[in-house]
């Protein structure tokens, strides 16, 4: 079967199904039907043809289905309101299927004597009036939608003319002015429209009055929150480079059908409203962005100085540069509910202690009252206490983490410290683990009974961010408390010299060293990653680093580093190679002679690029006694969980990535990191596999 064929074929096979189906449905039913195809031909074109929705390419709904009977709003602008026209252009996106072109589309008005098809002529317009009719089909495609529409503007097209912005092209309208004069339409007025056959282009008109409008824009919040979240979804999903179209049908799938039952804006509207979704020019090409943001700093503005921003409680608080986000504000709100309390100022006084908070303007701490009380009332209206049981425990102790955290950063304000002073790595590894904690917090706003098991997955990492927090803390506070301090004259390296028979006796009979049973774990990742193994207490740093490398199943390709008792070490480099800090020759210092203790932790970094962080706590420390010749010389894995992440992923990020790639193998950008990424399977560890690398490397 031909490319071309197959392509018909699945479209027929969509558009004729009144139901979801999966993948081996349509795979079954063309073969039977047609024959031999490859499925990755097949995935393609249903990736590509815009004929269906899909999360996980292995589930898929047709899209004729989901905009069945779905309403959405056109707001005319005065322009057409005083020709009593609509030009189509693209605002039937994504309310009509990819096969019908928008001047081909059919409007179905009420009349008295029934349904009245609203009638079409041709218009002339200047190729700058036309644009805002074409923007979310992006201005390098209006040359090819004007032809496809009127062949003759073809010649109207020649690159050569010198006033190509004042040309005027031919374009098909809807005429409304029989329903214009009927309704008495006026400046503010819109028409809602609803489908009544997405395949073809056929929809229901009717007149949509100024103050029903206002009505419905004064309850337009969660509406344009919820469809933020679609066009986030669709981003995170698809790619800032996909067709405009497709990211606004996804946006609208990814924000659930209730939005199209009562649109309180249009399309266009939402996009002016929203203060995260935007359209932006890229080059040639016209795309849209989310959060778009232009670096202050680049303009010679000074990015920290307020401006009085309104938009929404996440930019004011960007703007006071306060370290709050709304998904923060929202688990204090939880946590005061999971307490069985109802008092919203207990909160306002819980973010102003934990804060500094000081509005720009009245206007900026008025709505930032307001933001605050819609946010209360929503959650307060949602909330249930019996199912928030797990996720309520979770979201307390994160929220007493964080502030500790704050309270410890305002207790900072005393050292007069520059930032070249600050420890660069530390500084690292405590954002990132705040951030954790955040994301963590955002995750337990949403999660319901169903989700257990994710949420015991963040208790069970609490405790492990509870004491990196804690040492970060205190390794910051040291280094500032020993800044005003002449700087110790540095000491010539020890050169240490390890037994040449690990574990031989001495004249005594008594046998020497120690064995040191370590834990590692990789951080920022959920469900854990981590080994429980041994090592002799001779072993030098450099040593331990090539046994982490084989139970955890790196390759060793990167730079590392060891941080002990506020001390780095490393391989031995001539300079810091810009890490921001000095370290010593981890071939100079064995475990025994940093004498590690029981419940003592190490971190440990592996490729600065990707920024692995892996926490190492001793366990035990076994005397020599205790321990056989074999143990005193050779390390033993003694148990883990789970494969680490391959090399050069792209950090926690990259890793979260290919997880949820394995999740959706079928869609096309998953398809292209899972070739790139081979055979790996997340669940993996062999512990035999593990100690026989062990003996043969070490």
């Amino acid at each position: 079967m031909t490319k071309k064929t197959l392509k018909k074929t699945v479209e027929e096979f969509i558009l004729g199904r009144d139901a979801d189906f999966r993948f081996q449905d349509i795979a079954d039913a063309l073969s039977a039907e047609a024959g031999g195809f490859s499925e990755k031909t097949l995935l393609d074109i249903l990736e590509t043809n815009g004929l269906v929705f899909s999360r996980d390419f292995n589930a898929f709904k047709p899209r004729h289905l989901f905009f069945r009977n779905a309403r959405f709003i056109i707001s005319p602008t005065e322009e057409e309101i005083r020709g009593r026209l609509l030009i189509p252009g693209h605002r039937f996106i994504p309310f009509c299927s990819c096969l019908t072109h928008p001047w081909k589309c059919t409007l179905l008005a009420s009349s008295a004597e029934g349904e009245a098809r609203v009638p079409q002529k041709t218009v002339r317009k200047s190729i700058s009036s036309l644009l805002v009719y074409y923007t979310l089909f992006g201005q390098e495609n209006l040359p090819m939608l004007l032809i496809q529409d009127q062949p003759e503007n073809e010649d109207a097209l020649n690159p050569s003319r010198e006033e190509f912005e004042s040309a005027c092209f031919d374009v098909t309208a809807f005429d409304f002015t029989t329903l214009f004069r009927q309704w008495n339409f006026s400046y503010g007025d819109g028409i809602l429209l609803e489908v009544r056959d997405w395949i073809h282009g056929i929809f229901t008109v009717e007149h949509l009055p100024k103050k029903r409008r206002r009505e419905l824009m004064e309850s337009s919040g969660e509406w344009i929150a919820k469809l933020e979240k679609g066009f986030l979804k669709t981003f995170d999903d698809l790619g800032l480079e996909f067709p405009l179209e497709e990211q606004v049908a996804y946006a609208y799938y990814y924000a659930g059908p209730q939005i199209l039952k009562t649109p309180p804006l249009h399309l266009g509207g939402f996009i002016d409203s929203s203060p995260r979704v935007n359209i932006v020019p890229i080059g040639m090409e016209t795309r849209l962005w989310y959060e778009t943001r232009i670096d202050a700093a680049l303009l010679g503005a000074n990015p920290e100085a307020p401006t009085g921003a309104t938009g929404s409680l996440d930019a004011i608080f960007e703007d006071l540069n306060v370290s709050l986000t709304e998904a923060e504000l929202e688990a204090y709100m939880r946590d005061e509910l999971f307490r069985r309390k109802e008092n919203p100022d207990a909160v306002l006084e819980r973010i102003f202690e934990s804060r500094a908070i000081s509005f720009f303007s009245d206007g900026q701490m008025n709505d930032f009252s307001r933001y605050f009380k819609k946010l209360w009332n929503r959650v307060k209206k949602n909330y249930n206490y019996f199912a928030d049981q797990f996720a309520g425990k979770a979201r307390g102790r994160i929220l007493e983490l964080l502030d500790r955290h704050y309270a410890w950063l305002r207790s900072l304000e005393s050292y007069e410290a520059a930032e070249k002073d600050l420890p660069i790595q530390e500084v690292a590894s405590l954002s990132q683990s705040v951030e954790f904690l955040v994301e963590n917090l955002a995750l337990l706003n949403k999660k319901s009974p169903g989700h257990e098991k994710e949420i015991r997955e963040s208790i069970e990492l609490l405790p492990q961010m509870e004491e990196l927090l804690d040492d970060l803390h205190e390794e910051i506070s040291i280094r500032l408390e020993e800044l005003p301090q002449e700087p110790e004259e540095k000491r010539p390296a020890l050169y240490l010299v390890k037994p040449d028979t690990p574990g031989e006796k001495k004249d005594d009979g008594e046998k020497t060293g120690s064995v040191y049973v370590l834990r590692v774990n990789l951080l920022y990742i959920a469900p854990q990653i981590w080994r429980s193994f041994q090592v002799p207490g001779s072993f030098s740093l450099e040593e331990l680093h090539q046994v982490i490398q084989d139970v955890m199943g790196w390759e060793s390709y990167h730079v590392h580093s060891f941080l002990v008792d506020g001390k780095h070490y490393g391989p031995r480099m001539e300079e810091s190679f810009g890490f921001g800090f000095e370290q010593e020759d981890e071939a100079n210092y064995t475990l025994d002679n940093l004498a590690l203790k029981e419940k003592q932790k190490i971190q440990y970094t592996y490729d600065f690029g990707d920024s692995w962080l892996h926490q190492i706590a001793v366990t035990k420390v076994l005397p020599a006694a205790a321990c056989s010749g074999e143990e005193l010389s050779h390390p033993r894995c003694l148990g883990g969980r789970r494969a680490c992440p391959p090399e050069d992923c792209g950090g926690v990020s990259g890793y979260d990535e290919i997880i949820e790639a394995l999740k959706a193998p079928n869609r096309k950008k998953n398809r292209e990191l899972l070739d790139w990424l081979g055979d790996y399977d997340p669940e993996a560890f062999d512990i035999d596999a593990v100690n026989k690398i062990l003996r043969k490397n070490i």
